[in-house]
């Protein structure tokens, strides 16, 4: 009797593990893939690509949603290259502003040191002007003033000999005594007179007296010439403020 019991109880022990086996297997597969309820459907390859395609879109919307970390660092250093280019162009923009502005004063001090220097010439030109027309007015003086000593000295010389005053610069006032046969007026005589530095009314008193007509007897010529420079040195007695006459005025 015990050995029949062994036995029976030994294939009972058996038939036991084989079972608690096979449901920790089935336990096993359950917790490794969802549960399906109802009788499985076989997978066509028209499903598997839906599936993978779903996937593959689900993937796509992620990337595109989650920020792109190299596109942002490449914009932030673009960004950086033109502000760091525009602080460089302002910079060279400066300079050269502060160097067209240097270079406009060095030019202005220039010019403004040209303009000394050439008004310092005009007035040094005119200066020398001013001493050449006195020494060329007084030689003109002494030329004319010897050709009258050696007119006086002849008391017969005729209208050819007679000093009449040359190479005197035009006269260009409106209103003026002229000398006819002369062919100069009264402030071309003036000029020519004070090329002696002696010019002065008592002076000319005594040059008029010289050319009195009354002096020059006999010749008629020359009498009309003295009368025209006697009364040009009266003229230049009496002043520009008398009226002039209609028989010499101009």
């Amino acid at each position: 009797m015990p050995e029949k019991m062994r036995s029976k109880s030994s294939k009972a022990t058996a038939h036991q593990v084989k079972a608690r086996k096979a449901t920790a297997r089935r336990n096993l597969y359950r917790k490794t893939e969802p549960l399906s309820t109802g009788k499985e459907e076989p997978q066509t390859e028209e499903g598997s690509k839906s599936k993978s395609g779903k996937e593959e879109e689900e993937s796509e919307a992620e990337s595109h949603n989650q920020p792109d970390n190299r596109f942002t660092k490449t914009t932030w250093s673009k960004g950086k290259k033109a502000q760091k280019r525009a602080e460089r162009n302002a910079g060279e923009k400066k300079a050269k502003r502060e160097k067209k502005i240097k270079a406009e004063a060095e030019e202005a001090r220039a010019r403004e040191q040209k303009l000394k220097e050439e008004a310092e010439e005009a007035r040094a030109q005119s200066q020398a002007h001013v001493h050449q027309q006195r020494m060329s007015a007084q030689k003109r003086y002494e030329q004319w003033a010897s050709a009258g000593t050696d007119f006086f000295a002849d008391r017969h010389a005729s209208a050819r000999k007679f000093p009449i005053p040359k190479s005197l610069k035009f006269c260009t006032k409106s209103v003026c005594i002229k000398g006819e046969k002369l062919g100069i007026c009264h402030h071309q005589l003036k000029e020519l007179l004070r090329g002696s530095g002696l010019y002065d009314v008592s002076w000319l008193k005594k040059e008029r007296l010289r050319w009195h007509p009354d002096k020059f007897p006999g010749r008629e010529e020359v009498k009309e010439l003295a009368q025209e420079m006697f009364q040009m040195l009266q003229r230049l007695i009496d002043g520009d403020n008398i009226k002039i006459g209609s028989s010499m005025g101009r």
